[in-house]
């Protein structure tokens, strides 16, 4: 005598965890923080669900910004997500209850975020690990708290209509952030 089990099946009355979950969409822009996957594509930022990072309820699970989303990057505070309007910081660890407040009104150029580590000095040693990125006024900066700052305002304007790609490189003895873009035009 055998025993026989349906290992598919789930108890009498149990709900399913996966329910109504689908796989999340693809998009411009990955990035992971705390358990889920962040995904933007055009103007919506899609976030799996929580420990489960390739499932998203598709009905749910997003965050409509205004115009497509230039980059997304985590930081300790939240996520930081640039549209149309500037760099916004969702603050927490659960989107679907973070804050969204405006850290940067200024237009940035798609494409050219970087996660630098913190003995990566700038003007002066950051605290943390910082997110840079190329604006129309230049480099900023934001720390992982998600507070900014220019780095060269008055020294370079940048026209933001093409596409960057931030890398940092050692040439010798020197750290350098170099951002290459290709132009729209």
């Amino acid at each position: 005598a055998f025993s026989q089990y349906l290992v598919t099946r789930q108890p009498d009355g149990a709900i399913q965890a996966t329910r109504n979950l689908s796989r999340l969409p693809g998009g411009q822009f990955i990035r992971g923080m705390n358990g889920r996957i962040y995904v933007a594509s055009g103007d919506t930022l899609w976030f799996s669900q929580a420990m489960r990072p390739h499932l998203c309820n598709q009905a749910h699970n997003h965050i409509r910004f205004v115009g497509d989303i230039r980059f997304i990057e985590p930081l300790t505070a939240g996520l930081l997500v640039a549209d149309d309007r500037g760099v916004w910081m969702l603050e927490g660890t659960d989107p679907t209850t973070a804050r969204q407040r405006l850290v940067s009104p200024t237009p940035v150029m798609a494409g050219s975020s970087i996660r630098v580590p913190a003995t990566m000095t700038l003007r002066t040693q950051l605290p943390s690990a910082a997110v840079i990125w190329l604006s129309a006024d230049g480099y900023m900066v934001a720390t992982d708290t998600g507070e900014t700052e220019s780095l060269n305002q008055k020294r370079a304007k940048v026209s933001v209509d093409g596409r960057g790609k931030t890398v940092i490189t050692e040439h010798q003895g020197t750290t350098q952030l170099v951002t290459l873009i290709t132009s729209s035009t």
